[in-house]
């Protein structure tokens, strides 16, 4: 295609896992199952809910792609395949901290206060 002059590329699952990261590209939904179609089964465990969480939380979602692949450019994780989100366990990361405990706090909250809590945090933000 690119000899008679359309361009063409194809990413490396390296490079979907790194456009994952990036908060601009587009298409990500699509680059998601990209990712996980030519996946391991040990990368496979994580995919069903990765792609539940994309769909109802795609910021904190491609955060977690996001912390994944700056681990890998701070030279905390050693390669960024096979894909194992247990590689961030060992990293204190404050915002995915504050993020699980929020969470499992919300989760423990009653109907009333989870609506306070919605309404409140749409206030803030």
């Amino acid at each position: 295609m690119q000899e008679i002059g359309i361009p063409f590329y194809h990413l490396t699952r390296k490079g979907v896992l790194i456009s994952l990261s990036i908060t601009e590209v587009k298409n990500k939904e699509r680059l998601l199952k990209e990712f996980f179609s030519k996946g391991d089964p040990k990368e496979k465990s994580f995919e069903k809910i990765l792609t539940n969480l994309s769909n109802s939380s795609p910021n904190f979602t491609y955060s977690i792609f996001q912390k994944y692949v700056k681990a890998f450019c701070d030279d905390k994780i050693k390669e960024l395949l096979p894909f194992d989100l247990s590689k961030l366990q060992n990293l204190s990361d404050e915002s995915l901290i504050i993020q699980k405990e929020i969470l499992e706090a919300f989760l423990k909250l009653s109907k009333q206060e989870k609506e306070e809590a919605i309404r409140f945090l749409n206030e803030i933000t």
